[in-house]
């Protein structure tokens, strides 16, 4: 009875700050939530820490940092954190500049620190650990232009003098700050051109669609940015790799099984393809087999393979950022399913690759309401919940199967640092809100990368107020109310 009262008087004497609305952190949650933890690497702020947070909002584990993100993290079974860091290159002046990988253990400390920058190229936006315990990293090379004209690049389209190949490349991580290459493949060994008659590569786009046609700029028009990759992801039981170009508008898959040699030809592998494009799908204008109303995806992100433990199949899940919609600009997230022939293989395009369209798709019910125009991300969780990430908001929210919002919670980490409860977020000057999110993932509480004890430290938001928090999965820490 005493309990009761304690409760009850502690609740109505926090009526008055409960019908404020509440602007950070914890937003809103029902029982069908996903019982979990996220991830949260906020992108701005001062001290770039990243949390592992519960469904009520509250830190229950925070790695340091010392440099800025960029932008991808992840927690891996050990209990490391995998992260990508940012130390600006001049030489690559674009959104996602990376250049560092480093590991972090449990109790936060630096055991590998990897630089993959010089004045040629540079990681960049996205990482992928792999079973083997080597890292896939995402990097931008450099090609001067006359290694551009002698691809078959039209001059009059080579505005910034060079352009950037995306390779790929797997790292053993071997000291502190040392790894080795063991793979590696490039974009710029698989180019297709219809301009210079005398190249080896020249050829019609549309009959090659297991290469790039390196003079469709996209929403690239013409800069050295060509393709901005920007997810990178890894099919263990197809050795495949899957990767995000932004500005084709498009996701590739590429075999992983080849040598570094064959992965820069068009033969071997499990797949007799050599490095060409096993499959790619969002825009068939990008290999000349049709026009812009037959594009699916605009400016995604976060394309990855939803791992086999949840679904069956092969299934591919992105972030459908939606600038430039036919129908205005608001975002998706799509499920689709890629034809597989009989061999296993991916089926060969009759005229484009399919399918037509997604098998699963959210959009809000008013689909302008959720419009992130850049970053961001979304992750099947194994209940058939979807949690994800408007990262230009920064806002994460979960849904479930019948895209039922069953979650919500707004990073309070902004440019000028950590947000009170009731502040307003800054307007960002670019766009959205100055507490950008890059994606966000959620683990199990059984997961194996949860090592040690999580200690609840309440919010990640200063001077947060009362509330009450309705999920299963939590542990008070003073400043909530939380009904299991």
């Amino acid at each position: 009875m005493r309990a009761f009262v304690i409760s009850f008087f502690f609740v109505f004497s926090t009526i008055q700050v409960f019908s404020q609305p509440r602007t950070v952190g914890y937003i809103s949650s029902t029982f069908d939530v996903f019982e979990g933890y996220t991830l949260l690497s906020p992108l701005q702020g001062l001290d770039y820490r990243t949390f592992l947070i519960d469904n009520c909002g509250d830190v229950v584990h925070v790695w340091p940092g010392n440099q800025s993100i960029g932008l991808s993290s992840y927690l891996l079974p050990d209990g490391s954190l995998l992260r990508a860091g940012s130390e600006f290159n001049p030489q690559f002046p674009a959104g996602g500049n990376g250049g560092k990988v480093q590991i972090w253990d449990w109790n936060g400390n630096l055991t590998w620190d990897y630089k993959v920058s010089d004045s040629t190229f540079v990681s960049h936006h996205d990482i992928e650990y792999m079973p083997n315990g080597n890292i896939l990293i995402l990097v931008w090379d450099s090609k001067d232009s006359l290694e551009c004209i002698s691809q078959g690049r039209d001059p009059a389209i080579l505005f910034d003098g060079e352009l950037w190949s995306e390779k790929v490349i797997e790292v053993t991580p071997i000291g502190p700050t040392t790894g080795t290459v063991v793979w590696e493949w490039d974009s710029w060994d698989h180019i297709i051109q219809n301009y210079d008659s005398l190249k080896a590569n020249y050829g019609d786009p549309s009959s090659f669609p297991e290469r790039f046609n390196v003079n469709y700029t996209g929403l690239g028009a013409g800069g050295q940015d060509w393709l901005h990759a920007n997810a990178l992801g890894y099919n263990p039981s197809r050795d495949e790799v899957i990767f995000s170009s932004r500005l084709m508008n498009e996701v590739y898959v590429i075999d992983h099984s080849t040598t570094t040699l064959e992965a820069s030809g068009h033969t071997g592998g499990a797949r007799g393809k050599g490095g060409d494009i096993l499959y790619r799908w969002g825009n068939p204008e990008a290999y000349s087999r049709g026009d812009s109303t037959d594009r699916r995806l605009y400016g995604q992100h976060d394309a990855h393979f939803i791992p086999d433990s949840m679904v069956s199949g092969v299934k591919i899940m992105v972030f459908n950022n939606g600038q430039g919609r036919l129908d205005g600009d608001y975002s998706s997230v799509d499920i689709i399913s890629p034809p597989i022939d009989f061999s296993g293989g991916y089926a060969v395009p009759n005229p484009t690759y399919g399918p037509d369209t997604a098998e699963w798709s959210y959009t809000a019910p008013n689909p302008t309401d959720f419009y992130g125009k850049f970053i961001s991300g979304a992750r099947y969780l194994p209940n058939g919940n979807v949690i994800i990430c408007n990262g230009t908001y920064g806002t994460l929210f979960e849904v479930d199967s019948m895209k039922n919002e069953v979650w919500r919670y707004i990073n309070p980490v902004a440019n000028g640092g950590i947000l009170n409860q009731g502040n307003t977020i800054p307007v960002n000057p670019v766009h959205g809100t100055s507490n950008w999110v890059f994606k966000v993932q959620k683990y199990a509480p059984g997961y194996s990368g949860i090592v040690g004890p999580l200690v609840n430290t309440g919010p990640i938001e200063l001077n947060p107020w009362p509330y009450i928090c309705t999920t299963g999965l939590h542990s008070i820490a003073g400043t909530q109310i939380n009904f299991e």
